[in-house]
């Protein structure tokens, strides 16, 4: 992927403190004909790579999304539900300079179905967790990481049965981007 690839902003010293890494969440939640949500770029110095630590963090960016149903695309073999996206900006405590990154609204869609191959030994839900793709073209959609229901992240006990409308979903990324 290269998504963040076209964050320019973030170049400097490796060692200041400055954004080297970047991943991207959100939680979402479907309905009949759309999906709402928030999605949040997390910016992280260099020394993340090795810690993995939101002690490393250096600032985040959280957008609004709404999404609207779509015909499914390639590179997602079996998805049940792809949407295009719109992503706005809401709150933002980096630099002005990365926050007008033309990068940051480059995702163009979500698609959800099975847990891509590649990533399936990190999901961190398996048999509950469903895949996440994205795409920055409209045409393909990459593997990107895992949907699960939120309810997981506060320890409730859930099974999966599929993507469902008023359910809200965690959306977890498998890759993060070096800057």
């Amino acid at each position: 992927m290269t998504l963040l690839l076209l964050l320019t902003a973030c170049s400097g010293d490796p060692d200041d403190g400055s954004a080297a890494w970047a991943l991207n969440t959100a939680t979402v939640t479907p309905a009949e004909d759309g999906l709402t949500g928030a999605h949040t770029w997390s910016f992280y110095s260099s020394s993340w790579e090795t810690s993995q630590s939101d002690d490393d963090l250096v600032c985040e960016i959280v957008q609004e999304l709404t999404g609207t149903v779509v015909a499914p695309m390639t590179g997602c073999q079996g998805c049940s539900a792809t949407y295009a996206i719109e992503l706005v900006e809401v709150v933002s405590d980096c630099s002005d300079g990365l926050s007008a990154d033309p990068g940051l609204s480059a995702l163009l869609g979500f698609a959800f179905g099975p847990v891509p191959d590649e990533v399936a030994e990190d999901d961190p839900h398996p048999d509950v967790s469903a895949g996440w793709y994205l795409t920055l073209d409209d045409e393909v959609m990459e593997g990107h990481g895992f949907a699960y229901p939120s309810a997981l992240d506060r320890d409730e006990e859930v099974s999966f049965s599929g993507w469902i409308v008023g359910e809200t979903y965690t959306l977890a990324p498998a890759y993060a981007w070096q800057l």
